[in-house]
């Protein structure tokens, strides 16, 4: 079973069809596909960032998806450094410089939160607004861990940490060193809310 109805706003994102097949497809590795009804990618005219977020919301068994993702998570790690002042937008970024492995990379990230929705009933809409921000860099150490094991694309464990040290000050390393909870976080395979939280209580008290 693929996705019923994915949505690219702009309508002439030029990267539109390529990264389509890019989502279904990694919707179908995360087992994700039958729970989605419908998919709406908002590309924003960013084309030197590649920041990313998801929303979601459930509707009866199905849940609609809405991804919100600057335009340079399309692109190759070249492109975005030629095109961060070019005033490139959505519908007119150059074929050559779109990535795949870029994109997979967003969309394996974003959709993982949905995926642990739907099978683990973790939400981060019903964390305290002063824990949200904690919680989801718990939640993401987690997803990247995994999708690392898996072969994924995706960020890198110094990656993660640095996010993960920038989230959490100094709270984030004990004596030097990245704190044992990362790592826990990093390997886990299972985790449930209460485990999440349990974390940034330790982290943020």
């Amino acid at each position: 079973m693929t996705v019923r109805s994915i949505q690219f706003r702009p309508g002439a994102f030029a990267y539109r069809e390529r990264a389509g097949r890019a989502l279904r497809e990694v919707a179908r590795v995360l087992g994700l596909a039958p729970h989605l009804r419908r998919v709406t990618v908002v590309v924003r005219p960013n084309p030197g960032s590649d920041e990313a977020h998801v929303l979601w919301r459930a509707v009866g068994r199905r849940v609609d998806v809405r991804i919100v993702v600057d335009l340079g998570h399309f692109l190759t790690a070249d492109g975005r450094r030629a095109l961060a002042r070019a005033g490139v937008g959505p519908a007119d970024a150059p074929k050559r410089r779109y990535s795949d492995v870029s994109t997979r990379a967003a969309f394996y990230h974003e959709l993982s939160h949905v995926a642990d929705f739907v099978r683990r009933g973790i939400d981060g809409s019903v964390v305290p607004p002063r824990r949200w921000a904690p919680f989801n860099e718990a939640w993401n150490v987690w997803i990247d861990g995994r999708l690392h094991r898996r072969g994924r694309p995706g960020l890198t464990r110094r990656e993660r940490l640095a996010q993960f040290r920038t989230t959490f000050g100094r709270r984030a390393a004990a004596r030097g060193r990245p704190h044992p909870l990362f790592d826990a976080l990093w390997r886990a395979t299972r985790l449930t809310q209460r485990d999440l939280l349990a974390v940034v209580e330790v982290l943020v008290g």
